[in-house]
C-alpha cells in the first residue's frame, strides 16, 4: 500500500510539473537554448524523445498507483491520451507550436509506458492479491 500512495504522489506532483512544462512558452532555459542551437535536428529529436519519456514515465507510475484491475487502467490511460491531445491544443494558444505529430509522439510514449508497465504491474500486482489475500485468511479461525 505504500509503494502505491508514493506512486500517487509522485504521479501527480510529475503531471503538475510535466503539464506546466507543456504549456509554458519557453519551458528550456536560454542557456541550454544556446547549446543546442548549433543543431536544430539535434534539438528536434531531444525535444521529442522528452516528450515520449514523459508520457511512458507517467503511464508507468499511473500503473502503479491505480488498483489492480482492467477498468481503472483504462480509465487512467484515458486520461494519458486525452491529456496530450488537450496540451497540443493549450499549446495554440500560448505562443508554442500544438501538432499532430506531437499528439502522436505522447501517444507513442504511452504505448511504451503500458508495453514497459506489464512486464512491472503484473508480478507486483499478484504479489499485493496475494499478501492481501494471505492477511485475510491468517485472521480468520
Amino acid at each position: 500500500m505504500q509503494l502505491r500512495i508514493f506512486a500517487a504522489i509522485v504521479f501527480f506532483i510529475g503531471l503538475t510539473i510535466w503539464t506546466w512544462l507543456l504549456i509554458e512558452p519557453k519551458p528550456v532555459p536560454e542557456t541550454v537554448m544556446e547549446l543546442l542551437s548549433a543543431s536544430d535536428w539535434l534539438k528536434f529529436i531531444l525535444a521529442k524523445l522528452l516528450h515520449a519519456a514523459g508520457y511512458a514515465c507517467l503511464t508507468l507510475t499511473l500503473g502503479i498507483w491505480l488498483p489492480a484491475r482492467r477498468m481503472p487502467l483504462l480509465l487512467g490511460i484515458t486520461f494519458m491520451i486525452l491529456h496530450g491531445v488537450a496540451t497540443e491544443i493549450i499549446q495554440t494558444y500560448v505562443e508554442r507550436h500544438g501538432c499532430i505529430r506531437d499528439v502522436l509522439i505522447d501517444w507513442f510514449g504511452i504505448a511504451v509506458g503500458v508495453w514497459i508497465g506489464r512486464k512491472f504491474w503484473r508480478p507486483m500486482w499478484s504479489a499485493n492479491r496475494y499478501f492481501s489475500q494471505t492477511s485475510i485468511s491468517a485472521r480468520s479461525p
